[in-house]
């Protein structure tokens, strides 16, 4: 699925539920987004510096892009690693392509994020805390050393 048709899927998910508070960070995420009409969106230009992200309150939802581009590596993992562990739990970070020459697809993976969608000039990144961390089945007394004898014996 390309870039486009991707991000008009959400976008059309998100004009149509008026109470999702969303930032939209970089030229190219507002340029997307003018379509959806949503009023409770916070719009932000980047690069930002990571101490303004301090005083965001809660989104549902970060639509992120130009950023690998105007800042250095580090300060930008920074700045999505802050967003998305205090601010938000549904990130969508735009990316272009080829990479900056410090970035690499392992970069993107090693955030928690997985690709998406990819144009010929875009990629689009997404991160979900709800497929992020799954259950594991081994958490439970169905895998542990006799459990059938749990009630029946004192150790």
């Amino acid at each position: 699925m390309s870039l486009s048709s991707q991000l008009s899927l959400i976008l059309r998910d998100l004009a149509a539920d008026k109470d999702r508070v969303v930032l939209l960070a970089g030229a190219s995420a507002i340029a997307a987004c003018a379509s959806a009409h949503n009023t409770r969106s916070v719009i932000l230009t980047t690069p930002l510096p990571i101490t303004q992200l301090y005083d965001l309150p809660q989104f549902d939802l970060a639509i992120i892009s130009d950023l690998i581009d105007a800042t250095d590596k580090t300060t930008v993992i920074q700045w999505l690693s802050r967003l998305r562990h205090c601010h938000t739990p549904h990130l969508l970070l735009m990316v272009p392509v080829p990479y900056p020459a410090d970035w690499q697809l392992c970069d993107f993976l090693s955030l928690g994020m997985e690709k998406m969608a990819e144009d010929t000039h875009m990629q689009l990144f997404s991160y979900q805390i709800e497929y992020y961390r799954s259950k594991h089945d081994w958490l439970n007394s169905k895998y542990w050393a006799h459990p059938e004898n749990y009630d029946k014996y004192r150790w």
